[in-house]
C-alpha cells in the first residue's frame, strides 16, 4: 500500500521569489521507489498561492538499461492560475530527478526519500535543470527530460518509459 512507504514528514522552504519555479532534487537512488506526498502549505483564501497537493511514486532510473516508472496517484490544484508545483524532470543518463516547487513558499513533504531545494540552476552530473519564470519556461536545459507538468492528461515517456496516472487530476 501506498501510505505504508512514508517514513518521513517535514516542512520545505523554497527560497528564491514567488516569479519563480525552483529545481528540488528528489534524493532517490537504485534501491528504493520514491514515494512522495507534497503539499504547498498556504491554504488561506487570503493567500496569493493557495494549496496544491501531488502525491506520486517514482522509481529511479539510470541510463538506458533502467527506465523511470512515474505513477501520480493524486494532483491537485485550487485555480489553474494558482500553481505551486509545475512539473518533474529526470535526466537522460545518470538518473536524477527534480520536482519544480514555486519559490517563496513553505511545503509540507511526506516521503521516504530526502529533497533538497535549491534557489538557482542547478547541474548535476552532466545534466543541468534551471530556474524557471512563473510560465515555466527557463533557458539552459541540457539532458534533462519533463516527465509531468501541471497541465499533463496524456502522458508520455521516453524510451521505455513507463508513466500511469492512478487518478485523474481535479481543476476547478
Amino acid at each position: 500500500m501506498y501510505g505504508s512507504d512514508l517514513t518521513s514528514y517535514k516542512l520545505l522552504t523554497v527560497g528564491g521569489d514567488t516569479a519563480h519555479f525552483y529545481p528540488c532534487v528528489l534524493n532517490t537512488n537504485d534501491d528504493i521507489t520514491a514515494f512522495v506526498n507534497i503539499y504547498s502549505k498556504e491554504i488561506a483564501s487570503t493567500k496569493l498561492w493557495k494549496q496544491n497537493h501531488i502525491k506520486f511514486a517514482l522509481a529511479h532510473s539510470g541510463w538506458l538499461y533502467m527506465p523511470a516508472r512515474l505513477h501520480i496517484y493524486e494532483h491537485v490544484i485550487d485555480d489553474i492560475n494558482e500553481v505551486t508545483i509545475f512539473s518533474i524532470c529526470h535526466d537522460n543518463n545518470a538518473g536524477n530527478n527534480v520536482i519544480y516547487l514555486r519559490g517563496g513558499l513553505n511545503y509540507i513533504i511526506e516521503s521516504n526519500i530526502d529533497i533538497t531545494a535549491n534557489t538557482s540552476t542547478i547541474t548535476l552530473i552532466n545534466e543541468t535543470f534551471p530556474v524557471l519564470d512563473t510560465n515555466g519556461v527557463g533557458a539552459g536545459f541540457n539532458n534533462v527530460t519533463e516527465i509531468w507538468d501541471k497541465n499533463m492528461g496524456i502522458f508520455f515517456g521516453l524510451n521505455a518509459d513507463e508513466i500511469i496516472y492512478v487518478k485523474t487530476p481535479k481543476l476547478t
